[in-house]
Formats: structure tokens, C-alpha cells, sequence
């Protein structure tokens, strides 16, 4: 589902295996403007990047793709926890993330990305094991809609173009995600107030 203006763009990808590889929490595909070609980081860094660390890696992408003749537009995934009260949303991801996360899969992915216990410290491991098991490692967005809305919105200024969003719930989130959250990117600048309204229930 496409929720995007010329300003920034919001994807709702159809859940967590059509997401591309991240790379940290910056970008993890490139494509070109009027065909499919893409371009991918040769290595899986490990999440957690800072503002700086990622915008300098967008323009790194961006630099490579101007060697070889392209210039691209640079996006990123993230994954969405939003309630009417940060209280609800920590709960739920708590629930859905950490409660109920299939941890046997998470360790075998992880391990086959060669992250094991032996090459970090428990608390690092446990962070990375926590962050694999909400969405597969895309960008965390836990909160209320005024939250979120905050966290989402830096991203355009790291030269970011858009982002493609999962929620664990598409039918329940994804309306509540439209009515809630679009507005405030609106308000904020970040998104044309019409196309955002067009995007929220009636």
C-alpha cells in the first residue's frame, strides 16, 4: 500500500518477509527512477547506528550510485507499535515481541548472520536477539501517535525518501497508523496535508 507524497514517502509493505535486508537502521535498498535496478550494502551491519553514522552511509549509497552513472533515491523499513498511549504500545510490544517471540527462529537467524553470545556481551546480545524478533530488524516504533510521528519524522532529514512501514496487526494498525500518525507527519511538514487526509478513515 503506497501512502506517499513528492515530500516523503510511507509504504505499508505486506508484512515482514517483503522487506528488504537492513542494513543498521539506515537504508537498505536503493532503486533507480525509472526501472527495478537496485542497489544493496555488501554486508549486514549490525542495528543500531547512530543519526550520523546513518546519514553518512546514505551518502556514501548515493556517491557510489552517482560513480556508475545513477542517481537514486535511498529508503528504509521500520516497524510500527502505536496506541492511544505509550503505556498501551510498550505493553503490546512487550506482548507481541518479547512474550510471545518464537526465540528458537530468532537464534537460528541470527546465527546464520554469524551474531552469537560469544561475540557479544548478554545485554548486547539480548538487545540484538530483541530487535531481530520485531519484524525481522527494521527501525522500532513504539508509542503513542505523537511518538512516533517524532521518530519518524528525522528520517527525511538524514536524506532518507521514504519508509516502508510493517505492523504486527495490518487490519487492527494500519487504519489507526493512516488516521493518527499521516495527520502529524502533515502537520509537522513532512507530508502534504490533502494526501494525508485522503489516506484517513472517514
Amino acid at each position: 500500500m503506497n501512502l506517499h507524497t513528492s515530500k516523503f514517502r510511507v509504504f505499508a509493505t505486506s508484512g515482514p518477509a517483503s522487506m528488504q535486508r537492513c542494513l543498521g537502521s539506515c537504508a537498505i535498498s536503493v532503486s533507480r527512477r525509472r526501472d527495478q535496478w537496485r542497489a544493496q550494502g555488501a554486508s549486514n551491519a549490525l542495528p543500531g547506528i547512530s543519526l550520523e553514522q546513518t546519514a553518512d552511509h546514505i551518502n556514501t549509497v548515493q556517491a557510489l550510485a552517482r560513480q556508475a552513472g545513477r542517481e537514486i533515491d535511498v529508503y528504509t523499513v521500520g516497524v510500527v507499535t502505536c496506541r492511544p498511549t505509550t503505556r498501551e504500545a510498550q505493553d503490546y510490544y512487550r506482548h507481541a515481541v518479547i512474550d510471545n517471540a518464537d526465540w528458537a527462529a530468532v537464534d537460528n537467524i541470527m546465527a546464520m548472520r554469524n551474531i552469537t553470545p560469544q561475540k557479544h556481551s548478554p545485554e548486547e546480545f539480548q538487545r540484538l536477539r530483541n530487535h531481530q524478533a520485531n519484524g525481522m530488524g527494521g527501525l522500532p516504533f513504539v508509542g503513542d501517535p505523537d511518538s512516533v510521528a517524532r521518530d519518524i519524522a528525522p528520517l527525511a532529514g538524514l536524506g532518507l525518501k521514504g519508509i516502508a512501514v510493517s505492523f504486527v496487526n495490518y487490519l487492527d494498525e494500519l487504519p489507526y497508523f493512516c488516521a493518527e500518525v499521516l495527520p502529524r507527519l502533515a502537520r509537522s511538514g513532512l507530508r502534504d496535508s490533502r494526501e494525508a487526509g485522503r489516506h484517513s478513515p472517514p
